[in-house]
């Protein structure tokens, strides 16, 4: 996929007084890492809403400081955290971890699932996805941004989609448990008729029972000549 960039500066401003960056849609951020001291920066709203989006949390960064004297203006990155309003909903802060392009990471990557299952289509089953991700391990530009699985082959109720119908480099390691299921489609729920226990012990059906009293009519008395 297109390599993902954002151009941030470093933050001067600290504390409580980040909210005029904020009013000014300047998102303060903090970048920090293996063997580095934490930077204070900001960035652009604008930048964000087009970048996080697409990186989510398992997708590198290749962070740009602008007016970086440390000879190190490049910085590749995940997003480890956001921070938003419980109230608005607006993002407050962006936590980056800075990585090292040649030391092994984990990290969770997502499922999709595409296709048509007829279990699902003909047959009135519902799909179910116990995870919506996976563990793996490998260097950080080697990760992959998603497994894509096809749900096609879930053509009868007795099948189902596991880690290892997940395929990957050789460079990846999936974590998880190889018979952990990653999706499969149910039957369809059929409910019950309800029983009744009737006085003599026996039992009914609850709609029987009903039908029977409703049809049941008083008798009159026969009449005296």
């Amino acid at each position: 996929m297109e390599k993902l960039n954002l151009n941030v500066t470093n933050r001067t401003i600290t504390g409580k007084k980040v909210k005029t960056l904020r009013n000014q849609s300047v998102i303060p951020m903090n970048m920090f890492g293996y063997g580095i001291t934490s930077q204070a920066l900001q960035c652009e709203l604008s930048q964000l809403n087009k970048i996080l989006p697409v990186a989510g949390t398992n997708i590198p960064i290749t962070i740009t400081i602008d007016g970086d004297s440390s000879g190190n203006s490049e910085n590749i990155c995940f997003v480890r955290n956001l921070q938003w309003d419980p109230i608005s909903d607006k993002l407050l802060h962006v936590d980056l971890y800075q990585i090292d392009t040649s030391r092994t990471v984990t990290i969770e990557v997502p499922i999709t699932l595409i296709g048509i299952s007829d279990a699902i289509i003909n047959m009135g089953g519902t799909l179910i996805q116990p995870v919506t991700s996976v563990t793996v391990q490998g260097l950080p530009l080697d990760i992959p941004t998603e497994f894509v699985l096809d749900i096609t082959v879930l053509d009868g109720f007795d099948k189902s989609i596991s880690i290892t119908d997940i395929t990957t480099d050789d460079s990846i390691t999936l974590m998880n448990p190889e018979d952990q299921m990653l999706a499969r489609v149910l039957p369809p729920r059929i409910e019950e008729e309800p029983v009744v226990e009737t006085e003599d012990g026996e039992e009914e059906l609850a709609e029987e029972s009903e039908s029977t009293e409703e049809g049941q009519e008083e008798q009159p008395e026969p009449t005296k000549e």
